[in-house]
């Protein structure tokens, strides 16, 4: 605790008697003519940049991940590796001659106009536009349900992986049933809810019935539901 005071207090003079003076971590420097590069003070220099602990001029030098290299024509990093993005293309910390290519794929570089990248897959583009896991597809005649590829036909929605058209047909928990004059599921059952009730997956014709407790149905006029149990109401 002495020590951090008297730090602080031989800071304070420091700064005092110098009106250009400023904190570097727990010492003073004149920025004028010093520069403080994560809590160590460096002659400045030409210097205006740190890289790390170091003083550097980003005129002639590039900093990269904390690594000093002659700059040149470089002007971007790729890892550790300072280079010229109009010649080269950096893929996940690789470095590529770039030519036409100007998309990444894993380590790769590609042009997306004639190649398509699916889950790290390079495959040729022709007309597709979309990716099924690893294979690529034309959406307008194909249809992916859970990467698993099918011809599309009337059909815009899947089931798992199976597709169907949602105008006519309705997915329950997996199985597609014709939907007809029925709009509800049960599991995967379908069911009319005018007609019927749907009781934790089980399903019981309404009738006058209209509540369930459980799997059974009762009438909340004349009993009670709790806990699955159903007791009749009376008085209370």
């Amino acid at each position: 605790m002495i020590v951090a005071v008297a730090s602080s207090f031989v800071l304070l003079l420091s700064c005092f008697g110098n009106t250009d003076a400023a904190a570097c971590g727990q010492r003073s420097y004149d920025p004028t003519f010093q520069s403080c590069c994560n809590g160590v003070i460096n002659s400045k220099g030409s210097n205006e940049a740190c890289c790390g602990t170091t003083p550097y001029n980003s005129t002639f030098q590039i900093c990269c991940n904390d690594v000093l290299s002659s700059k040149g024509s470089n002007e971007a990093c790729c890892g550790t590796t300072p280079y010229n993005s109009t010649f080269q293309i950096c893929c996940n910390e690789v470095l590529s001659f770039k030519g036409s290519n100007g998309s990444c794929c894993g380590t790769t570089p590609y042009n997306s106009t004639f190649q398509i990248c699916c889950n790290g897959v390079l495959s040729s583009k022709g007309s597709n536009g979309s990716c099924c896991g690893t294979t690529p597809y034309n959406s307008t005649g194909h249809i992916c349900c859970n990467e698993v590829l099918s011809s599309k036909g009337s059909n815009g929605s899947c089931c798992g992986t199976t597709p169907y058209n949602s105008t006519f047909d309705i997915c329950c928990n997996g199985v597609v049933s014709f939907k007809g004059s029925d709009g509800a599921c049960c599991g995967t059952k379908l069911y009319n809810p005018t007609l019927q009730i749907c009781c934790n997956d089980v399903l019981r014709y309404k009738g006058s019935n209209e509540a369930c407790c459980g799997t059974k149905l009762y009438y909340p006029s004349f009993h009670i539901c709790c806990n699955g149990v159903i007791s009749s109401k009376g008085s209370n």
